[in-house]
């Protein structure tokens, strides 16, 4: 990752352990980091570093059914051992860092549009899902429902976030997201193509929010791609940027 000046300043406000911190994470920076200032104020606190990343839910090809395993979530499947490994690095160097992972079980109804399901029913499976997980689940890490996140909002907060999006979302962002989804065959999606992309939009930026208000300093682990474009979109609705770190190869094999 190159630096600018503005780059360089912020790091000179770290000092010892959280310098090395952001050195390590800077070796496994596969972008580049999204707010970089917002990266350096989340690691001033040497005791509490949190991350916070989102896990897709895994879906058999063709039907409206979850895999019931939360192993088979691309998070668990693709990136545990690496976050893992971030982890672990940040301990040797003296710091602590707590990561909590998002079931997106909002996604399957709201964004995908199923029918022959509830978004109570999708919820009770991801609960049991990460019951049954909860003894193999790292220490300083948390499984939740993001479902139980957003129910703390207004009742209108992702109506008003989907106006927003119609209204205010840049078009090759939306023109993006709607090619986005013939990447992903297993996905059966019961919406046109440009209806769920303003709903992931919307959905995205309501996350970001959402994350703000719950803690201004999370860093967010991107499990997603292109990851230039997802880091975007978690930012429309915040007062101040939500900073992305990229540690996982986000290559589809």
């Amino acid at each position: 990752m190159q630096f600018g000046k503005r780059e360089k300043q912020c790091l000179k406000t770290l000092r010892g352990k959280t310098r090395e911190v952001a050195d390590f994470l800077l070796t496994h920076e596969t972008e580049a980091i999204a707010s970089f200032e917002e990266f350096c104020d989340a690691l001033a606190d040497s005791l509490n570093i949190r991350f916070v990343a989102f896990a897709c839910l895994g879906s058999h090809r063709g039907k409206e059914e979850i895999r019931l395993d939360l192993a088979e979530t691309n998070f668990f499947q693709r990136f545990s051992k690496k976050a893992q490994e971030l982890l672990r690095g940040i301990a040797e160097r003296g710091c602590e860092a707590y990561l909590t992972v998002f079931l997106a079980d909002r996604e399957p109804c709201r964004t995908w549009g199923w029918r022959s399901t509830t978004p109570e029913e999708i919820s009770y499976y991801c609960r049991e899902m990460a019951e049954e997980y909860r003894h193999r689940i790292p220490l300083n890490w948390a499984v939740k429902l993001w479902s139980e996140v957003e129910s703390r909002a207004n009742a209108t907060a992702f109506r008003d976030a989907l106006q927003w999006a119609k209204a205010h979302a840049h078009p090759l962002v939306i023109q993006g997201e709607t090619e986005h989804i013939g990447l992903f065959p297993d996905i059966l999606l019961r919406r046109e193509a440009r209806e769920h992309a303003l709903i992931q939009v919307a959905s995205y930026a309501l996350e970001g929010k959402m994350l703000e208000e719950m803690n201004p300093h999370f860093i967010l682990l991107q499990t997603e791609f292109p990851a230039r474009r997802k880091d975007r979109m978690y930012q429309p609705l915040r007062r101040h940027k939500l900073p992305i770190v990229h540690p996982f190869d986000l290559r589809r094999g």
